[in-house]
């Protein structure tokens, strides 16, 4: 009995750290990306009513994961390259206009 109970916790508490993963790590992105603009902040880019807090600024699917959109795998390119994600934000918004 209590090889079972201990065997159970044991599934719960990776089941529970698998699920909490994906929302652990899109978070600071996220944050990063309201951090560089602020003033989307209470848009749409942040909130929908059918999905507050959502991923669709980088993912086609706003619940996160999967596929990115062409701004989500531009930010992806920098990151990889070495960008810290604010920097990957700003540099992907002055791509094409002439900077100092």
């Amino acid at each position: 009995m209590l090889r079972k109970t201990v065997l159970s916790a044991t599934c719960l508490m990776v089941l529970t750290s698998v699920l909490a993963f994906p929302s652990w790590a899109r978070n600071p992105i996220r944050r990063d990306f309201f951090n560089a603009y602020p003033q989307v902040e209470n848009t749409q880019l942040d909130d929908l009513p059918s999905n507050t807090g959502h991923c669709g600024v980088c993912h086609f699917d706003f619940d996160g994961g999967g596929p990115r959109n062409a701004y989500g795998l531009a930010i992806e390119v920098r990151i990889t390259a070495g960008m810290d994600e604010v920097d990957a934000m700003l540099d992907e918004t002055n791509v094409g206009r002439f900077r100092d």
